[in-house]
């Protein structure tokens, strides 16, 4: 997950420059060492990943905006991203199929209460 941007309470959209905040692969690296090399997400698996404060991301933020890919995958399946604290959307961010990279531009909402945002990996079975 990269994040590429924010939206801060009294302004409006905030570009900057991509830096990766979850690296699931071993050897590579996030912007601070953090969730680097977190491993496969397994299906069902729900990961709170903190943004802000982190990759330049200001703590006024109330929603980023991040590319998210999954890489390499092991199953056919979906990701979504959502508001850490709500229930799980119903519709996904990203879909893959068995050893896809499939990358998708996801805005997350309501980062200032959590300061982060949430991933649910799913496996069709």
């Amino acid at each position: 997950v990269d994040v590429n941007g924010y939206h801060a309470a009294t302004s409006g959209y905030v570009p900057m420059a991509p830096a990766r905040l979850l690296e699931s692969r071993p050897g590579l690296s996030t912007i601070d060492g953090v969730f680097s090399g977190v491993g496969v997400r397994p299906g069902g698996v729900v990961t709170e990943l903190q943004v802000v404060g982190r990759g330049g991301v200001p703590a006024d933020a109330t929603a980023v905006v991040l590319n998210v890919t999954v890489t390499e995958a092991q199953g056919a399946g979906f990701l979504t991203v959502f508001p850490c604290g709500t229930g799980v959307p119903a519709a996904s961010n990203l879909n893959f199929s068995v050893g896809a990279t499939v990358p998708n531009a996801v805005v997350a909402r309501s980062v200032l209460a959590a300061a982060s945002v949430s991933l649910r990996t799913s496996r069709f079975t």
